[in-house]
């Protein structure tokens, strides 16, 4: 499983390196999909956590996360549109909450149920990816 993920990393870098000169609505595009691949990946983790442990969810969510970062590669800063520091929150955001899923996904592999402080915090970062990415849709859609 682990050469899957690395197989599929190296693919994620390939992706970005040729969507690095996306336009506006690929921009969009792109941020469209890290919200739903963020949503995706929420989804994942509750039925692991809550209905069944199945390793294909386990290999979807990390499928999300890794589908996600790569669409995040591809969006670039606009000196002229003052995004710089949104698009900054929304890569540490999404670090934070990736980093957040694949320790809670862990521990439950592991047998261990996360603490509703953990469960909530994931929330929390979540619904702030969630308003980021709407943000930054909004402010791309006011360029064009």
């Amino acid at each position: 499983m682990r050469r899957l993920l690395l197989i599929c990393w190296a693919f994620t870098g390939l992706f970005a390196s040729a969507l690095a000169t996306a336009s506006p609505n690929d921009e969009i595009y792109a941020l469209q999909q890290i919200r739903g691949l963020t949503q995706a990946s929420l989804s994942d983790f509750y039925l692991l956590y809550g209905v069944d442990q199945d390793p294909k969810l386990t290999l979807a969510l990390e499928q999300h996360i890794l589908s996600a970062s790569g669409y995040l590669l591809t969006l670039q800063p606009h000196s002229d549109s003052g995004d710089t520091g949104q698009l900054a929150e929304l890569k540490a955001g999404w670090l934070s909450y990736a980093r957040q899923l694949k320790q809670l996904n862990a521990g439950m592999q592991q047998q261990l149920r996360p603490s509703p402080q953990e469960l909530l915090q994931l929330i929390n970062l979540n619904q702030q990816l969630l308003e980021q990415t709407s943000a930054l849709i909004t402010a791309q859609q006011g360029t064009h």
